[in-house]
């Protein structure tokens, strides 16, 4: 295939953590979309780097892109806002 008809591959969305990145990798699955996920890891710095930064990076063809950030804002929706708390007392 030549280098023009190729896609482009680029970084799409931050990912918060491992089952979140996995999750989400499962829901692309599903759909049948390609995707990549690059974990963000420096070694001297540990968990550091990951609180501050993030997991990693989604990366997919820019041509799914819109298709990857609605699912996404289906697959990311708050739990307190998907279902009302039970007790009113109780903050989520």
């Amino acid at each position: 295939m030549s280098a023009n008809k190729r896609s482009q591959w680029v970084p799409i969305l931050r990912l918060h953590n491992k089952f979140e990145a996995l999750l989400f990798s499962d829901v692309l699955d599903e759909h049948q979309i390609p995707h990549w996920l690059h974990r963000l890891c420096d070694e001297s710095l540990g968990s550091l780097w990951q609180s501050q930064q993030g997991w990693g990076i989604l990366e997919a063809p820019t041509e799914c892109i819109e298709q990857i950030k609605a699912l996404y804002a289906q697959f990311s929706v708050p739990v307190h806002d998907a279902e009302p708390s039970p007790d009113p007392g109780i903050e989520r």
